[in-house]
C-alpha cells in the first residue's frame, strides 16, 4: 500500500481463519481489529470467503466493508469456493471485457530439489493462475503456503473454475519483489 499509494484494498476472502481472530486480547484489540487499524486510512473491502462469512459483523465493526462480491471496472472479485458462483461471475465479467478474480485456492509453485533428491533447497512461492476471464490469486501470507499448481488436486479445482480441462492456463510466480511469468506449466510436450 505504501509503495502504490492505494486508497482502497480489496481482499478476495478469508480475512480471518477462525473465531480467535475476532476476539479481543487481554493486552489489546482482536487481531482483526489491529490489522484493519494498521491499514487505516485505506478503505478495506472484504469479499467474504468460506472462513469469514460468519465474521461479516466483526469485519464491519472493525472498519471493513464486507461484501459477497465486488466489481472493479469490468472485473469482479469473488472468493472462489463455490464454482457455480465463479462461472456466473466469469460470464458477466467476460461480457464486460473483464475477468473474475478469485482467492480460495491459494496457488503456489514448489521450486528446488526433484522428488527423491535429498540435496538441494526447496522453496514454495505464491503463484497467479490465469485463464480466459479468470485470475486465481495467491495467498500473499506466510500463514498460507498454498497448493502446488503442478499437483493433480489443485489442477482439478482450477479446471473446475475455468470451466474446461482444455482451457489454457498461464502461471506467474512471485519471487521476492518480482513477478515472473512462466507460461502454461500444465501443458505437457
Amino acid at each position: 500500500l505504501a509503495l502504490t499509494g492505494a486508497t482502497r484494498l480489496v481482499i478476495a476472502g478469508d480475512v480471518v481463519h477462525g473465531p480467535g481472530s475476532t476476539r479481543p486480547r487481554a493486552q489489546g484489540p482482536a487481531p482483526l481489529e489491529a490489522f484493519l487499524r494498521a491499514l487505516s486510512p485505506v478503505e478495506v473491502i472484504a469479499v467474504l470467503g468460506n472462513h469469514d462469512r460468519r465474521a461479516a459483523d466483526a469485519l464491519e465493526s472493525a472498519g471493513a466493508n464486507p461484501r459477497e462480491q465486488h466489481a472493479i471496472g469490468p472485473h469482479l472479485v469473488e472468493h472462489g469456493d463455490v464454482p457455480a458462483r465463479v462461472h456466473e461471475a466469469r460470464a458477466r465479467a467476460l461480457a464486460a471485457g473483464g475477468r473474475v478474480l478469485v482467492g480460495h485456492l491459494h496457488p503456489a509453485l514448489s521450486l528446488g530439489a526433484r522428488a527423491g533428491d535429498r540435496i538441494g533447497a526447496r522453496a514454495t512461492v505464491p503463484a497467479f493462475v490465469s485463464a480466459r476471464g479468470l485470475l486465481c490469486l495467491p495467498a500473499l501470507s506466510p500463514n498460507a503456503r498454498g497448493g502446488d499448481v503442478r499437483g493433480a488436486a489443485l489442477r482439478a479445482q482450477l479446471e473446475a473454475l475455468a470451466g474446461a480441462p482444455s482451457e489454457p492456463m498461464g502461471v506467474a510466480v512471485v519471487v521476492d519483489d518480482r513477478v515472473m511469468v512462466l507460461g502454461d506449466v500444465f501443458r505437457t510436450a
